[in-house]
């Protein structure tokens, strides 16, 4: 409502514009039916103290002190007075009952939305909510109102009563996840969302909804090598520990299923949505009892030799061997091996194991070498040796590894010591550099260890060495 004198908005509770200071003349309002009820009955009154207007020239009246009863027998005035009262007592109550009919506060209540009085709003809101407790738009409405007026705890209070209304009133869950939204409150958004069964609202709002991990394969005992998948229904990330304590945002970060081998595992997942909401823990138990794979038979066996030996390995069907040279369980990172292994000069360890197709490991087995071998000239002046006679061939143009037809060089790398016939050799790699670039070429030379005489180094299809002119 506004002042009838300057058109300022009318303060709830206030006698007086707070803008030119004029007495409100506040006029309730009346509905059209109830206006015409109450003129009919002052029009009846009227004519009951006065008398039809066309008998009144014929009457005559006694002017006494004391009137008792008029001739045509009418009523006497001190009767009509409280018969007056009593009519506008019934007015009263009738206004008094309009103004308590949910159309009435209704009205009100948009009317003083329309003029942005939001508290004066929510308590004609609230009026219809105890008026109508059953109809749960009142509470969201009045919600609505404090919302507006910013009162966000009182909001957020009525919403939640309207869901101890009605748990599954979507309209109740909306208005509440948007108003955490808004403030940022995403803890407060899945705790609500794990409670809603709406699939739409569940769809809309699925990533602030932070379920726990799901994996597959159940807990309990298995009698094979478990490769364990986890994964959650929305964008964000996985972790998860293994010795049983609780996972969070500093343990294991799940990128790859997790290899379950031989005994007893206990795997706790905790999913983190993108906006930082963690999920409930998921906790699986596993016994695994499956045969591992057996442990590699290598030959040579360990010892001291005085001529070049290949170490050969039997690889168990379905298994793949990785092997160490500083004597640590080899991993799959490790070497793997593919072919004989050239046993290098002097002292060597090799660390083998076998891993099975779901990548567990059996036992390792370990070998350690002394290859002595009678040299006439050491690694490194073969090498330099190498290098003059490719020189003099004109396969290089300066010792620093030039070459006539590239920009970059060539560098030869000793591997391994080999016997051909009953002569030991260095082996060579070749490789090209250039800038940033180091590969090999696939040359490899030989030279004899004792005159250090030069060759090309060439592989036969049953594995034996050829010996070429450079």
């Amino acid at each position: 409502m506004n002042c009838q004198k300057c058109g300022a908005t009318i303060v709830a509770g206030h006698l007086y514009c707070d803008a030119c200071g004029a007495e409100y003349q506040i006029v309730p309002d009346f509905e059209p039916e109830l206006e015409h009820s109450i003129a009919e009955t002052l029009s009846g009154l009227s004519e009951a103290i006065q008398g039809p207007k066309e008998n009144q020239k014929d009457r005559g009246f006694e002017q006494k002190k004391s009137i008792s009863v008029r001739k045509n027998g009418r009523m006497t005035l001190k009767w009509l007075i409280p018969c007056l009262l009593f009519s506008l007592a019934g007015i009263g109550i009738g206004m008094a009952a309009y103004q308590n009919t949910a159309g009435y506060l209704l009205k009100q209540a948009e009317t003083a939305q329309s003029n942005e009085a939001w508290s004066e709003a929510a308590e004609w809101y609230e009026k219809l909510r105890l008026k109508e407790a059953g109809n749960l738009e009142w509470y969201l409405k009045e919600a609505e109102m404090y919302l507006y007026g910013g009162d966000v705890h009182k909001a957020s209070e009525l919403a939640l009563l309207a869901l101890e209304q009605d748990g599954q009133n979507a309209q109740a869950y909306i208005f509440l996840l948007d108003l955490y939204f808004e403030q940022e409150d995403y803890e407060k958004m899945n705790d609500l969302l794990a409670e809603c069964q709406s699939e739409e609202i569940l769809s809309d709002y699925s990533a602030y909804l932070a379920l726990p991990p799901k994996t597959d394969y159940e807990e309990g005992a298995y009698e094979h090598i478990l490769k364990v998948s986890l994964s959650a229904e929305d964008e964000g990330t996985i972790y998860y520990t293994l010795d049983g304590s609780t996972p969070d945002t500093q343990s294991l970060v799940y990128e790859e299923p997790i290899v379950m081998g031989n005994g007893k595992h206990r795997l706790r997942a905790v999913y983190v949505n993108t906006f930082g909401v963690s999920s409930s823990v998921l906790q699986v138990d596993y016994q695994i009892a499956a045969a591992l794979p057996l442990a590699p038979v290598v030959l040579p066996e360990s010892g001291t030799y005085d001529r070049a030996e290949n170490i050969v390995l039997e690889v168990e069907e379905g298994t793949e061997v990785y092997y160490s040279l500083d004597g640590t369980f080899p991993t799959m990172e490790s070497y793997r091996y593919q072919s004989p292994i050239p046993m290098p000069l002097g002292e060597s360890s090799f660390t083998f194991a076998a891993y099975s197709g779901e990548g567990v490991a059996g036992e390792a087995t370990t070998r350690d070498y002394l290859l002595n071998i009678k040299t006439g000239i050491s690694e490194d002046e073969a090498g330099n040796l190498l290098v003059q006679e490719l020189i003099k061939k004109g396969l290089l143009l300066d010792k620093n590894g030039a070459l006539a037809d590239y920009y970059g060089v060539h560098r030869y790398f000793y591997s391994y010591p080999i016997q051909v016939e009953d002569a030991h050799y260095y082996v060579f790699t070749e490789h090209y550099l250039e800038d940033e670039i180091n590969r090999r070429t696939g040359s490899y030379y030989a030279v004899d260890v004792m005159q250090g005489s030069c060759f090309r180094l060439l592989t036969k299809e049953d594995g034996s060495y050829r010996l070429r002119e450079v």
